[in-house]
This record gives structure tokens, sequence and C-alpha cells, in this order.
């Protein structure tokens, strides 16, 4: 092994750690029958048997709330979204049946943790234009 193996692994870690930071990558723990998918605006998914931890980031454009939609068939999650300093967004423990948005006014990232000690269901966590163009300051339009 020489220098060209721990070039490409380095190489590997810092694409990884990238893709992580632009939120193209979950983070799972935990067991589970079913799967999630999406893009850097989307995050869904469908499981027979969940427990656990999963996790997302998403990096909001000015204007974005964010949609979190819960429906379970058995058990419940708890959903936290922080922004990007870790300050709590919106929580919500035990839901089972949830569509709210969350304002992200300021975000500029913002992470979504999914605990569960069983859940079968479906949930949606995704960005989504308001239209609004928030203003710092008032002033002429």
């Amino acid at each position: 092994m020489g220098w060209e193996w721990l070039a490409g692994m380095v190489g590997t870690a810092a694409l990884l750690l990238v893709l992580y930071r632009l939120g193209l990558l979950n983070t799972h723990a935990g067991f589970r029958i079913g799967g999630d998918w999406g893009g850097p605006r989307r995050w869904e998914g469908r499981y027979r048997s969940f427990s656990g931890m999963a996790s997302r980031r998403f990096v909001p454009r000015e204007g974005d709330r964010l949609r979190v939609r819960v429906e379970a068939e058995e058990g419940s999650l708890d959903v936290e979204a922080r922004d990007g300093e870790g300050g709590l967004l919106a929580a919500w423990y035990g839901a089972a049946a949830l569509d709210a948005p969350v304002d992200l006014r300021g975000a500029a990232r913002c992470a979504v943790r999914l605990r569960t000690a069983g859940f079968r269901g479906r949930f949606l966590i995704a960005l989504e234009e308001t239209g609004l163009v928030f203003l710092d300051k008032p002033g002429p339009v």
C-alpha cells in the first residue's frame, strides 16, 4: 500500500463529507424494513418497521419553509428540526398524524432528526417555496 491508496482514501472521505454537508446523504442508526429517498429539497420514506434514528440536512433558499408530514399505521415518530447552529426550530414528540409547516426565516441550514422505538408508516420532509422574500430591515420596496 503506497501513497496512492492513502490519497484515494482521503479523497473518498472528503467527497463523503461534502455530500453529507450538502444534505445529499442521510445518517441512520437502528433497525429498518423499508426505505427512504429524496434529493436536496425532499426526503420521504415508507417503512414496514423502523426503530432507531435517521437524520437529514437541508439548505433552504430565501423564503422557503419546511413541510413535515407523518402518517403512522402503528407507533409514532419524534421529529426535531434545528437550524445550522443547533437551535430548535420545531419539535413534535409521539407524532402519529402530522402535517405542519416550519418557518425557516433566517436559517441558512436546517437539520431534521427522526427517532422512534417502533414505527410503521410514511413521512415526508420537504422544502417548499412560499413565494415570500423576507427583508431584514424595513425600507422602500
